[in-house]
């Protein structure tokens, strides 16, 4: 979907990047969310501080001049035993949210 620049409420400037275990209580949730911010020009990072066999809740949001957006959708990615999560799915769901 595409939004016209008052509906965006400006020019993107940068998205938040929100990831925390999926097997925790929810009361834990604030103490092991882990949040990095990227620049907008950014399509790919690496998100670091996850553990192997580990299914992880990850959100994302855009922000402009006038403030954050909404938070995406939740996307579950889950790591292997050799694997560092390689934020690859972060690329759809902020392709998918530029206006």
């Amino acid at each position: 979907m595409k939004l016209s620049l008052p509906e965006a409420r400006g020019f993107v400037t940068n998205y938040t990047i929100s990831y925390y275990p999926a097997n925790i209580k929810r009361e834990l949730i604030p103490l092991k969310i882990v949040t990095k911010i990227v620049d907008k020009d950014t399509n790919k990072t690496t998100i670091s501080h996850i553990e192997r066999n580990t299914s992880y809740v990850l959100q994302v949001f855009a922000s402009t001049s006038a403030g954050d957006g909404n938070y995406s959708e939740t996307t579950f990615l889950s790591t292997t035993f050799e694997s560092m999560l390689l934020c690859t799915a972060v690329y759809c769901l902020i392709s998918s949210s530029i206006p």
